[in-house]
């Protein structure tokens, strides 16, 4: 970055902690709102079916955070309401610590929990040693909720929650009941004002960001993490799987051969170059919270491929939360490009060892359920800022989250977010770094490629994949 995008960046981000300071009065107002709308849901909330035959303590295990535990202890009310013999302890982890500490608990088979939300992408080294109930004997018991759970969530995120991951016959541990995607977000009306569709390609995309591009006016025309981490590592894995590129050719056993140095993977990663052309200053070294903040300042206007959150919805954090649209990322143009969507999102599941694993189950199925249970559930995971998986909430507050509308279309796409094993966050970061060196100007995109295949063979020949 030079010294006049430094200046730039400086003077974004002042804007933004500036309307951060002056919303603090409308911050307190919206948050008392909101838990006044939370306390009314529970309050006037009557259950269909009263289950008298579950009882004892539920302990639910999740995260820090409105989306987590704030989505939790709003339908704890309604919960016992409907399991009137039961009653739900929340225990939380700060949202930096979660995974790894999930997976602690696990490996010590703690029988402290008796409903966890996990990551899909920790689910199969979960079920590596055991610390999972499968869940179809008990979904067998209410094929009624099964079926509408079935017809309601997009296979593609449930089957995210079976292992093996995204197979249809894997085994079931988990019920999705949280939402996200790698998603286009852009500002509605600077596109109306210019007269462009969302793009559908990514040939439109580089056109869209080209013409939007306006650093005289601190208008920039397209914004990524592309942070020399993980990060840009995601964008990388994101478009590459759009133009039917993969890192390697299969993941099973006598194959895992690296294939990011490809037509396909030369394709997404010169187009990453070229989109940087056009980038807002903070993408060089933005994970997803600069890149919401630039949004949230007004510099930021497009992002082809943007982790999906309901903040850019939400008054309390920007000036332009009436018009953040969201909606399917491109696709490539090439002969096995499609659309592809990164998917992320929490699910469900129950503690092998966990004391009461009928109540937990239970519990797995109120957090997941939808509108033909009781649209009241919906309501309070939404007024809690939750994320559901469950289409007909998203349908039905979609006007007042228009983030949900994005989701909705790009949820049927869902593919997982990386590659499913252990060594899968060491490779992305790897790929990350070289992805970042490239767009910045400090290697080329063949080197980068080749340099990409030649770690991950030496990461997964050093864990044994091709003994």
């Amino acid at each position: 970055m030079d010294e006049r995008g430094r200046d730039i960046f400086r003077a974004t981000m002042a804007r933004a902690a500036h309307q951060r300071r002056t919303a603090l009065t409308r911050r307190r107002l919206l948050q008392a709102s909101s838990a006044a709308a939370i306390a009314a849901i529970a309050a006037e909330f009557t259950p269909k079916t009263v289950h008298a035959d579950v009882s004892g303590e539920v302990v639910h295990l999740t995260a820090t955070g409105k989306r987590f535990d704030g989505v939790v202890r709003a339908l704890a009310p309604l919960f016992e309401k409907a399991y009137p013999n039961a009653k739900l302890k929340v225990t939380t982890i700060p949202t930096n610590e979660f995974l790894n500490k999930v997976n602690v608990y696990m490996q010590s088979k703690s029988d402290a929990f008796d409903s966890v939300t996990q990551d899909y992408g920790q689910f199969a080294s979960l079920a590596s040693f055991g610390a999972m109930v499968p869940l179809q004997p008990y979904l067998d018991q209410d094929p009624q909720w099964f079926a509408d759970f079935r017809a309601d969530v997009p296979e593609a995120l449930q089957n995210l929650y079976r292992v093996p991951i995204a197979t249809t016959t894997g085994t079931l541990y988990g019920l999705a009941h949280d939402a996200n995607c790698q998603m286009t977000f852009y500002r509605k009306d600077i596109f109306d004002k210019a007269g462009i569709a969302v793009p559908r390609t990514w040939p439109e995309a580089l056109e869209a960001a080209k013409e939007l591009h306006s650093p005289a006016t601190e208008q920039y025309g397209y914004v990524g993490a592309m942070q020399r981490s993980y990060w840009a590592g995601y964008q990388f894995y994101g478009i590459l799987r759009s133009f039917g590129g993969t890192l390697v050719d299969r993941e099973e056993q006598g194959h895992w051969n690296p294939t990011a140095n490809s037509e396909e993977g030369y394709l997404a990663l010169k187009m990453l170059v070229d989109l940087h052309k056009y980038a807002h200053p903070v993408s060089s070294n933005a994970g997803e919270d600069e890149v919401n903040a630039a949004f949230a300042n007004g510099s930021a206007v497009y992002g082809p491929l943007t982790w999906g959150t309901a903040t850019l919805n939400d008054p309390t954090f920007t000036d332009f939360h009436q018009v953040f649209h969201a909606d399917l990322p491109p696709k490539g143009d090439n002969a096995k490009g499609d659309h592809r969507v990164s998917t992320g999102g929490f699910g469900v599941f129950v503690p092998t060892w966990s004391r009461n694993q009928e109540a937990g189950v239970a519990f797995a199925k109120f957090l997941a359920s939808g509108d033909a249970q009781d649209p009241a559930i919906g309501e309070a995971v939404v007024a809690a800022g939750g994320q559901p998986a469950r289409l007909s909430i998203l349908e039905r507050h979609k006007s007042e989250k228009l983030f949900f509308g994005g989701l909705m279309a790009s949820m049927p796409y869902g593919i997982p977010n990386n590659l499913m094993i252990p060594e899968a966050f060491a490779i992305g970061t790897q790929n990350g770094i070289e992805v970042a060196d490239t767009v910045n100007g400090q290697q080329s995109i063949e080197d980068a490629l080749k340099r990409m295949d030649d770690n991950l063979r030496k990461v997964l020949g050093d864990a044994g994949y091709y003994g």
